[in-house]
Protein backbone atom coordinates (compact mmCIF):
# COMPACT_ATOMS: atom_id res chain seq x y z
CA UNK A 1 0.00 0.00 0.00
CA UNK A 2 1.15 3.56 -0.69
CA UNK A 3 -1.09 6.02 1.13
CA UNK A 4 -4.54 5.14 -0.19
CA UNK A 5 -3.10 3.57 -3.34
CA UNK A 6 -2.39 -0.12 -3.76
CA UNK A 7 0.92 -0.73 -5.52
CA UNK A 8 1.79 -4.39 -6.13
CA UNK A 9 5.15 -5.55 -7.47
CA UNK A 10 5.09 -9.22 -8.45
CA UNK A 11 7.93 -11.72 -8.02
CA UNK A 12 9.24 -10.95 -11.51
CA UNK A 13 9.64 -7.30 -10.52
CA UNK A 14 6.77 -5.89 -12.59
CA UNK A 15 3.73 -3.99 -11.42
CA UNK A 16 0.63 -6.14 -11.12
CA UNK A 17 -0.41 -9.67 -10.20
CA UNK A 18 1.79 -12.74 -10.42
CA UNK A 19 2.32 -14.09 -13.91
CA UNK A 20 4.27 -16.94 -15.44
CA UNK A 21 6.96 -16.16 -17.98
CA UNK A 22 5.31 -18.82 -20.13
CA UNK A 23 2.17 -17.61 -21.87
CA UNK A 24 -1.07 -19.44 -21.31
CA UNK A 25 -2.25 -21.30 -24.42
CA UNK A 26 -4.52 -19.23 -26.65
CA UNK A 27 -3.63 -15.90 -25.00
CA UNK A 28 -2.24 -12.83 -26.74
CA UNK A 29 0.38 -11.32 -24.44
CA UNK A 30 0.92 -7.56 -24.57
CA UNK A 31 3.68 -5.76 -22.70
CA UNK A 32 3.55 -2.03 -22.03
CA UNK A 33 6.72 0.03 -21.70
CA UNK A 34 7.24 3.61 -20.61
CA UNK A 35 7.85 5.70 -17.52
CA UNK A 36 5.75 6.59 -14.51
CA UNK A 37 2.71 7.38 -16.67
CA UNK A 38 2.75 3.75 -17.82
CA UNK A 39 3.58 2.38 -14.39
CA UNK A 40 0.66 4.42 -13.03
CA UNK A 41 2.46 6.27 -10.26
CA UNK A 42 -0.58 8.19 -9.06
CA UNK A 43 -3.20 5.42 -9.12
CA UNK A 44 -3.82 2.01 -7.59
CA UNK A 45 -3.10 -1.23 -9.40
CA UNK A 46 -6.54 -1.66 -10.91
CA UNK A 47 -6.64 1.93 -12.22
CA UNK A 48 -3.32 1.90 -14.10
CA UNK A 49 -4.05 2.01 -17.82
CA UNK A 50 -2.31 -1.31 -18.65
CA UNK A 51 -4.65 -3.10 -16.23
CA UNK A 52 -7.63 -1.22 -17.66
CA UNK A 53 -6.53 -2.22 -21.16
CA UNK A 54 -6.44 -5.89 -20.18
CA UNK A 55 -9.97 -5.65 -18.80
CA UNK A 56 -11.28 -4.05 -21.97
CA UNK A 57 -9.66 -6.59 -24.26
CA UNK A 58 -11.04 -9.57 -22.37
CA UNK A 59 -9.88 -13.01 -21.30
CA UNK A 60 -8.01 -13.81 -24.52
CA UNK A 61 -5.45 -11.08 -23.76
CA UNK A 62 -2.88 -10.58 -21.02
CA UNK A 63 -1.24 -7.19 -20.43
CA UNK A 64 2.03 -7.02 -18.49
CA UNK A 65 3.03 -3.61 -17.14
CA UNK A 66 6.78 -3.03 -17.63
CA UNK A 67 6.58 0.70 -16.94
CA UNK A 68 9.11 2.14 -14.48
CA UNK A 69 9.14 5.70 -13.11
CA UNK A 70 11.65 7.84 -14.96
CA UNK A 71 12.25 5.40 -17.79
CA UNK A 72 12.55 6.73 -21.34
CA UNK A 73 13.60 5.21 -24.62
CA UNK A 74 17.15 4.40 -23.47
CA UNK A 75 15.90 2.22 -20.61
CA UNK A 76 13.03 0.82 -22.67
CA UNK A 77 15.51 -0.09 -25.39
CA UNK A 78 17.46 -2.11 -22.84
CA UNK A 79 14.27 -3.76 -21.58
CA UNK A 80 13.39 -4.66 -25.15
CA UNK A 81 16.80 -6.23 -25.68
CA UNK A 82 17.00 -8.22 -22.46
CA UNK A 83 13.56 -8.62 -20.85
CA UNK A 84 11.12 -9.31 -23.68
CA UNK A 85 12.74 -12.60 -24.67
CA UNK A 86 11.71 -14.21 -21.37
CA UNK A 87 8.14 -12.97 -21.66
CA UNK A 88 7.72 -13.74 -25.37
CA UNK A 89 5.00 -11.13 -25.97
CA UNK A 90 3.01 -10.83 -29.16
CA UNK A 91 2.70 -7.04 -28.95
CA UNK A 92 4.75 -4.35 -27.19
CA UNK A 93 3.13 -0.95 -26.60
CA UNK A 94 5.53 1.97 -26.06
CA UNK A 95 4.20 5.17 -24.45
CA UNK A 96 7.18 7.45 -24.96
CA UNK A 97 8.26 11.08 -25.02
CA UNK A 98 7.99 12.82 -21.67
CA UNK A 99 11.15 11.38 -20.11
CA UNK A 100 13.16 11.88 -23.30
CA UNK A 101 11.96 15.46 -23.59
CA UNK A 102 13.68 16.31 -20.31
CA UNK A 103 17.03 16.15 -22.18
CA UNK A 104 16.23 19.13 -24.41
CA UNK A 105 18.94 21.80 -24.51
CA UNK A 106 21.31 19.85 -22.28
CA UNK A 107 24.90 20.34 -23.44
CA UNK A 108 26.77 18.15 -23.96
CA UNK A 109 24.13 15.44 -24.25
CA UNK A 110 25.69 11.98 -24.06
CA UNK A 111 24.40 9.47 -26.61
CA UNK A 112 22.92 7.33 -23.80
CA UNK A 113 21.67 10.36 -21.79
CA UNK A 114 24.02 9.28 -19.00
CA UNK A 115 25.41 12.73 -18.17
CA UNK A 116 21.98 14.18 -17.36
CA UNK A 117 18.98 11.85 -17.34
CA UNK A 118 21.10 8.94 -16.14
CA UNK A 119 22.59 10.92 -13.29
CA UNK A 120 19.18 12.28 -12.34
CA UNK A 121 17.79 8.75 -12.12
CA UNK A 122 20.22 7.98 -9.32
CA UNK A 123 18.55 10.68 -7.23
CA UNK A 124 15.00 10.35 -8.55
CA UNK A 125 14.84 6.62 -7.83
CA UNK A 126 17.17 6.62 -4.80
CA UNK A 127 19.33 4.03 -6.52
CA UNK A 128 22.43 4.38 -4.38
CA UNK A 129 20.68 3.47 -1.13
CA UNK A 130 18.55 0.51 -2.23
CA UNK A 131 19.20 -3.16 -1.58
CA UNK A 132 20.42 -4.22 -5.01
CA UNK A 133 19.51 -7.84 -4.31
CA UNK A 134 15.84 -7.05 -3.86
CA UNK A 135 13.17 -7.72 -6.48
CA UNK A 136 12.26 -4.04 -6.37
CA UNK A 137 15.82 -3.06 -7.21
CA UNK A 138 15.88 -5.53 -10.08
CA UNK A 139 12.70 -4.10 -11.57
CA UNK A 140 13.40 -0.44 -11.15
CA UNK A 141 17.08 -0.08 -11.71
CA UNK A 142 18.12 -2.57 -14.39
CA UNK A 143 20.91 -3.88 -12.14
CA UNK A 144 23.29 -4.95 -14.90
CA UNK A 145 23.13 -1.57 -16.64
CA UNK A 146 22.62 1.24 -14.15
CA UNK A 147 24.25 -0.35 -11.11
CA UNK A 148 27.02 -1.81 -13.25
CA UNK A 149 28.29 0.03 -16.29
CA UNK A 150 26.48 3.31 -15.75
CA UNK A 151 27.14 3.77 -12.05
CA UNK A 152 30.80 2.87 -12.45
CA UNK A 153 31.43 5.48 -15.14
CA UNK A 154 29.61 8.51 -13.74
CA UNK A 155 32.76 10.16 -12.47
CA UNK A 156 34.21 10.04 -15.97
CA UNK A 157 31.20 11.66 -17.61
CA UNK A 158 31.30 15.45 -18.05
CA UNK A 159 28.74 17.48 -16.19
CA UNK A 160 25.93 19.10 -18.12
CA UNK A 161 24.88 22.67 -18.69
CA UNK A 162 22.30 24.44 -20.78
CA UNK A 163 22.90 25.03 -24.47
CA UNK A 164 22.67 28.55 -25.98
CA UNK A 165 19.05 27.68 -26.90
CA UNK A 166 18.03 26.88 -23.34
CA UNK A 167 14.70 28.34 -22.23
CA UNK A 168 13.71 29.01 -25.84
CA UNK A 169 11.17 27.09 -27.90
CA UNK A 170 13.74 26.16 -30.55
CA UNK A 171 14.15 22.54 -31.61
CA UNK A 172 17.08 20.65 -30.14
CA UNK A 173 18.35 18.64 -33.10
CA UNK A 174 20.71 16.55 -30.96
CA UNK A 175 18.03 15.51 -28.48
CA UNK A 176 15.32 14.70 -31.00
CA UNK A 177 17.85 12.91 -33.19
CA UNK A 178 18.77 10.57 -30.34
CA UNK A 179 15.09 10.04 -29.60
CA UNK A 180 14.45 9.04 -33.21
CA UNK A 181 17.47 6.72 -33.14
CA UNK A 182 16.20 5.02 -29.99
CA UNK A 183 12.72 4.48 -31.41
CA UNK A 184 14.17 2.91 -34.54
CA UNK A 185 16.42 0.64 -32.50
CA UNK A 186 13.46 -0.46 -30.40
CA UNK A 187 11.52 -1.33 -33.54
CA UNK A 188 14.44 -3.34 -34.92
CA UNK A 189 14.80 -5.28 -31.67
CA UNK A 190 11.08 -6.02 -31.53
CA UNK A 191 11.03 -7.29 -35.08
CA UNK A 192 14.09 -9.48 -34.49
CA UNK A 193 12.10 -11.20 -31.72
CA UNK A 194 8.84 -11.49 -33.60
CA UNK A 195 7.15 -8.84 -31.44
CA UNK A 196 4.80 -6.28 -32.99
CA UNK A 197 5.72 -2.78 -31.71
CA UNK A 198 2.99 -0.18 -31.28
CA UNK A 199 4.04 3.41 -30.61
CA UNK A 200 1.85 5.81 -28.64
CA UNK A 201 2.51 9.58 -28.56
CA UNK A 202 2.67 11.22 -25.15
CA UNK A 203 0.02 13.41 -23.55
CA UNK A 204 0.49 16.15 -20.97
CA UNK A 205 -1.94 18.29 -19.01
CA UNK A 206 -1.42 21.53 -20.92
CA UNK A 207 -4.25 23.28 -19.06
CA UNK A 208 -1.93 23.73 -16.08
CA UNK A 209 1.38 24.01 -17.95
CA UNK A 210 1.27 27.76 -18.50
CA UNK A 211 4.11 29.19 -16.40
CA UNK A 212 6.92 31.25 -17.88
CA UNK A 213 9.34 29.47 -15.54
CA UNK A 214 11.22 26.24 -16.24
CA UNK A 215 9.42 23.03 -15.40
CA UNK A 216 11.33 21.19 -12.65
CA UNK A 217 11.51 17.87 -14.52
CA UNK A 218 12.71 19.54 -17.72
CA UNK A 219 15.06 22.29 -16.55
CA UNK A 220 15.87 24.00 -19.87
CA UNK A 221 12.34 24.30 -21.27
CA UNK A 222 9.83 26.86 -20.05
CA UNK A 223 6.63 25.30 -18.79
CA UNK A 224 4.52 27.19 -21.32
CA UNK A 225 6.66 25.80 -24.16
CA UNK A 226 6.14 22.15 -23.23
CA UNK A 227 3.19 21.77 -25.62
CA UNK A 228 5.31 22.76 -28.60
CA UNK A 229 8.22 20.63 -27.42
CA UNK A 230 6.04 17.57 -26.77
CA UNK A 231 4.32 18.01 -30.11
CA UNK A 232 7.77 17.99 -31.71
CA UNK A 233 8.67 14.70 -30.09
CA UNK A 234 5.32 13.22 -31.08
CA UNK A 235 5.95 14.28 -34.67
CA UNK A 236 9.34 12.56 -34.57
CA UNK A 237 7.63 9.38 -33.41
CA UNK A 238 4.97 9.70 -36.09
CA UNK A 239 7.57 10.20 -38.79
CA UNK A 240 9.65 7.23 -37.69
CA UNK A 241 6.65 4.93 -37.49
CA UNK A 242 5.45 6.02 -40.93
CA UNK A 243 8.86 5.37 -42.44
CA UNK A 244 9.20 1.98 -40.73
CA UNK A 245 5.56 0.93 -41.26
CA UNK A 246 4.95 0.66 -37.52
CA UNK A 247 1.63 1.16 -35.74
CA UNK A 248 1.13 4.68 -34.38
CA UNK A 249 -1.96 5.35 -32.24
CA UNK A 250 -2.80 8.82 -33.49
CA UNK A 251 -6.26 8.73 -31.92
CA UNK A 252 -4.79 9.72 -28.56
CA UNK A 253 -3.79 13.05 -30.10
CA UNK A 254 -7.21 13.47 -31.71
CA UNK A 255 -9.04 12.99 -28.40
CA UNK A 256 -9.46 15.81 -25.90
CA UNK A 257 -7.59 15.26 -22.63
CA UNK A 258 -7.55 17.87 -19.90
CA UNK A 259 -7.23 18.42 -16.18
CA UNK A 260 -10.18 16.10 -15.50
CA UNK A 261 -8.03 13.23 -16.82
CA UNK A 262 -4.82 13.90 -14.89
CA UNK A 263 -3.64 13.97 -11.30
CA UNK A 264 -0.90 16.47 -12.16
CA UNK A 265 1.13 17.57 -15.19
CA UNK A 266 1.02 14.22 -16.97
CA UNK A 267 -0.04 11.27 -14.82
CA UNK A 268 -3.51 9.91 -15.45
CA UNK A 269 -6.12 9.63 -12.74
CA UNK A 270 -8.61 6.75 -12.79
CA UNK A 271 -10.98 8.23 -15.40
CA UNK A 272 -8.04 9.33 -17.55
CA UNK A 273 -6.54 5.84 -17.42
CA UNK A 274 -9.82 4.30 -18.52
CA UNK A 275 -10.19 6.82 -21.33
CA UNK A 276 -6.63 6.18 -22.54
CA UNK A 277 -7.03 2.40 -22.29
CA UNK A 278 -10.25 2.65 -24.28
CA UNK A 279 -8.46 4.33 -27.16
CA UNK A 280 -5.75 1.67 -27.20
CA UNK A 281 -8.31 -1.11 -26.99
CA UNK A 282 -10.26 0.36 -29.90
CA UNK A 283 -7.06 0.58 -31.94
CA UNK A 284 -6.02 -2.98 -31.21
CA UNK A 285 -9.43 -4.40 -32.04
CA UNK A 286 -10.35 -2.39 -35.09
CA UNK A 287 -7.34 -0.79 -36.74
CA UNK A 288 -6.64 -2.37 -40.12
CA UNK A 289 -2.92 -2.81 -39.44
CA UNK A 290 -3.63 -5.15 -36.51
CA UNK A 291 -4.48 -8.65 -37.76
CA UNK A 292 -8.02 -9.37 -36.69
CA UNK A 293 -7.15 -13.04 -36.84
CA UNK A 294 -5.34 -12.70 -33.51
CA UNK A 295 -8.51 -12.57 -31.45
CA UNK A 296 -10.26 -15.15 -33.63
CA UNK A 297 -7.37 -17.56 -33.38
CA UNK A 298 -7.05 -17.27 -29.63
CA UNK A 299 -10.78 -17.72 -29.16
CA UNK A 300 -10.74 -20.82 -31.33
CA UNK A 301 -7.91 -22.35 -29.33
Amino acid sequence: MSGRKTVTINSLGFRGPEISTKKRPGVVRIVTLGGSSTFGTQVSDDEAWPRQLERRLGRDFEVVNLGVPGYGTVENLIQTAFVLSDLNPDIAIYYEGWNDLRNMHVRPLAPDYSNFHGKQQLTDLDIVSVDTNSRLATAFYMRSWILGSMLSRLDAVPSFEGSPDKLTDRTDARAVGLYSRNLRSIVALCRSQGVRPIMVPHLLNYEILTSDQPYFWIPYVKTKDLRKAMNGYNEVMKGATHELAVDFVESVLETAFGSADFVDEGHFNGPGSRKFAGLLSDYLQSHPTIPRQIAKTTSAE
